[in-house]
C-alpha cells in the first residue's frame, strides 16, 4: 500500500496531506457558516487554523508519549521525550 509520493528528494506523506485537507475543508465550513465578516474579524479562521494545528500537534505527541501501549513500558515515558 503506497504511504505517499516522492517529489525530487522529499516524499510526501498520504497521512499529512489527508490531514491537511481535512483542516481546510474544517476552516471553511466553518468560515461559511460564521457571521458576515467585520473588519476585526475578517480572517479569523484562518487565523486562528494556524495556531489550532500546532496545538493539536503538540498535545498529540504529548498524549502519545504520556499514554504509551502497555507493550512500550509505560514507565520509561521521560526517556521517550528525549531527543
Amino acid at each position: 500500500m503506497p504511504t505517499g509520493f516522492q517529489s525530487g528528494t522529499y516524499i510526501y506523506s498520504l497521512l499529512w496531506i489527508i490531514i491537511m485537507l481535512g483542516a481546510w475543508r474544517a476552516a471553511f465550513l466553518a468560515e461559511r457558516r460564521s457571521p458576515p465578516p467585520t473588519a476585526k474579524t475578517q480572517n479569523l479562521v484562518w487565523d486562528a487554523l494556524v495556531w489550532v494545528l500546532i496545538g493539536g500537534i503538540i498535545g498529540a505527541r504529548i498524549w502519545h508519549i504520556l499514554t504509551p501501549p502497555p507493550i512500550y513500558g509505560g514507565a520509561r515515558a521521560i526517556q521517550r521525550i528525549s531527543i
